[in-house]
């Protein structure tokens, strides 16, 4: 019985060692990324300089910033009709329908 809790001590110390050194290794790995993130920033601002003096336009800015966050949209906005008048009525399978529009905006069929 006292080997048994000896074993389950060591056990409980050696995994205590490993996830300290799995610890630390992730740590290490954080700091990596990091100089690896600023490396790619500075390169990033050479090549926008280059083309901002390259096409004379120094009003040329970064698209979106490493650290901003992208809202997700909420919904798919809706796609006017086209100015061919493509009738902007949805079908029942839920796809816009191909039909040509009058006047109002809408087929034939659709008509309102």
């Amino acid at each position: 019985m006292k080997k048994i809790l000896i074993l389950f001590l060591a056990m409980g110390m050696s995994s205590l060692c490993f996830s300290q050194s799995d610890s630390e290794k992730l740590k290490a790995e954080i700091i990596l990324l990091k100089a690896r993130v600023s490396a790619l920033e500075s390169k990033y601002e050479a090549i926008l300089i280059k083309l901002q003096e390259a096409t004379g336009n120094s009003e040329i800015k970064p698209v979106q910033s490493y650290n901003s966050t992208i809202e997700p949209q909420k919904s798919t906005p809706k796609k006017e009709p086209a100015a061919s008048g493509q009738c902007k009525a949805t079908t029942q399978k839920g796809t816009r329908c191909s039909r040509a529009a009058s006047s109002n905006g809408y087929c034939w069929q659709h008509g309102k």
